[in-house]
């Protein structure tokens, strides 16, 4: 898999910080970033926890990185996967399993909750 050198050093910034990752609307971590890496296929976090406990959280690589100073947002979206080409989305919603990850067609959002 392709990734460019510089993909994830806009992580930079979350770490060490109070962080909250949602996905959609809904949060599913929090934490502070302690530290993050990433392999073939998935990104890796370790995040210490209210009550001091190292907790890892391991997600899939994004289809895109969008970042700010005190966000970074990872996008599982087809659109992105096929950059916007509606012939290729319209291939890829047709072959949709039934039973799809919780990161189909969604992003990913960590916010920096503290300063």
């Amino acid at each position: 898999m392709y990734k460019p050198l510089d993909t994830l050093k806009c992580m930079k910034n979350l770490l060490l910080k109070q962080v909250i990752f949602t996905l959609g609307e809904k949060t599913v971590r929090r934490g502070k970033l302690m530290l993050f890496t990433h392999d073939e296929y998935y990104v890796k976090f370790i995040l210490q926890t209210s009550k001091s406990l190292n907790k890892n959280y391991e997600i899939p690589y994004p289809f895109r990185v969008l970042h700010g100073d005190s966000f970074v947002k990872f996008s599982y979206t087809i659109a992105d996967l096929c950059k916007k080409n509606q012939r290729k989305i319209d291939m890829v919603e047709q072959n949709i399993p039934e039973v799809v990850n919780k990161f189909h067609d969604t992003r990913l959002t960590i916010t920096i909750i503290d300063t």
